[in-house]
């Protein structure tokens, strides 16, 4: 058991590498050709992807992973599931298209306020946005079936083409070739994935075609409530927790917490990517208390004590890290990280926790849990950002998940 872990550590481990090589590459590209007001803007657009993406999808993709690694050993069932997914994600994502497209004005306006005239990113959108939201449900296909290797492949090579298109796009166009990254860059990993995932899929989906059976999804309307709270939600808090920066401290200010939540999340992608892959399906299908402590304590003893190593390494290291991610205009930086990686090492902590509430289908405390971290997230940030400035924004961070996880242990202290 352990072994396995370890070995999908390793090539989880070269994904992150690849994908955090490609990411410097491309956060440099950015940070020369965009600078701090242009990767705002990226943010804006980032959280309004994100959301569109949740509601695109239902919230399904790990309601997915469990049904599909539950029904590895009915065959029929199996396929029915798949079937009726792929019709309801291409129905929703079609339907998101047509809306992107018809109220293209409108979206410029609102998410780049009226600063720049953006529709064709929307009309771009409406074409490619059914291809990332397939890669979504194709991605979690394949993490049901425990095909690590093969989930692998698609992230490394979608990656690289990813960042190949990012490459061209934002030397060319600068800010709008950033902003029209965003869009094709998930797109490009949808095609990866399907033709990854083909080889299962078709007979699956010609078995399940026979009998579309929409009762399946009901199951999936936990995850998906779940999902979509998040999904939507977060990023909404993330998208005005920026604009008060931006209104309170001038544009530059929130293009500097923009580059704090884009060094975060090159470290932070190990830890997510792991959890979803490996502990995901293993805590879905522990039976019993005493087998969820054993995946929490491998967790606990193997992974996050390594994880907290790398942060104090980040720290150690900051002001060369930020040059070399950015470039010396984002040094400011440097000042407000110390409270984002405290947060983020609590957040880690509080990951094989929150995930549990999707492993086990716990809907009503995860939707309590989240909703007053949001809550928090958004009053102590506003907050502190009007006693402390810039920083205050970091520091909500860390207020934030120190009492999520304080949350979480309480509501599992019988489990653990």
């Amino acid at each position: 058991m352990r072994s396995k872990l370890f070995q999908v550590s390793f090539w989880n481990n070269v994904n992150m590498c690849i994908r955090l090589l490609t990411g410097i590459t491309t956060a440099k590209l950015i940070a020369i050709y965009v600078g701090p007001g242009g990767m705002a803007l990226m943010g804006n657009f980032r959280n309004f992807l994100a959301s569109l993406e949740s509601v695109s999808t239902l919230g399904f993709q790990n309601g997915i992973v469990k049904y599909v690694s539950e029904y590895r050993k009915d065959g029929d069932k199996r396929a029915q599931f798949v079937a009726v997914l792929v019709v309801a994600i291409a129905l929703f994502s079609l339907l998101i298209s047509a809306l992107a497209f018809g109220f293209r004005a409108a979206l410029s306006d609102y998410i780049f306020d009226k600063t720049f005239s953006l529709e064709f990113l929307f009309i771009v959108l409406a074409f490619a946005f059914p291809f990332q939201a397939f890669s979504v449900v194709f991605v979690s296909i394949i993490n049901g079936l425990e095909r690590f290797k093969q989930l692998m492949f698609i992230h490394i090579v979608g990656n690289l083409l990813a960042f190949g298109v990012t490459a061209v796009l934002v030397y060319y166009w600068t800010l709008n070739g950033a902003l029209l990254a965003l869009v094709l860059g998930p797109a490009v990993v949808g095609i990866i994935a399907f033709f990854a995932v083909l080889r299962d899929l078709w007979p699956m989906l010609k078995a399940g075609f026979e009998k579309l059976d929409f009762s399946l999804l009901r199951p999936l309307f936990s995850f998906s409530l779940m999902a979509l709270f998040s999904g939507t939600v977060g990023p909404a808090v993330l998208f005005v927790i920026r604009n008060y920066l931006m209104d309170n401290l001038g544009i530059v200010a929130g293009g500097y917490w923009e580059a704090v939540n884009r060094i975060a999340g090159f470290y932070m992608m190990f830890i997510t990517t792991l959890v979803a892959v490996y502990f995901l399906p293993k805590l879905a299908a522990a039976e019993n208390s005493r087998e969820l402590r054993h995946e929490i304590r491998k967790y606990l003893q193997w992974i996050l004590p390594v994880f907290g190593l790398g942060l104090l390494i980040v720290y150690q290291w900051r002001e060369l890290l930020i040059s070399l991610l950015m470039t010396d205009r984002f040094l400011p930086v440097s000042d407000i990280l110390a409270w984002q990686l405290i947060g983020d090492f609590l957040k880690a902590a509080s990951l094989i926790f929150g995930i549990m509430f999707y492993a086990k289908r716990v809907v009503l405390a995860y939707l309590v849990t989240e909703g007053l971290s949001f809550v928090v997230l958004w009053g102590s940030s506003v907050y502190l950002i009007d006693h402390y400035g810039l920083v205050g924004a970091t520091m909500a961070h860390a207020v934030t998940y120190l009492f999520y996880l304080i949350m979480l242990l309480l509501y599992f202290r019988k489990k653990i």
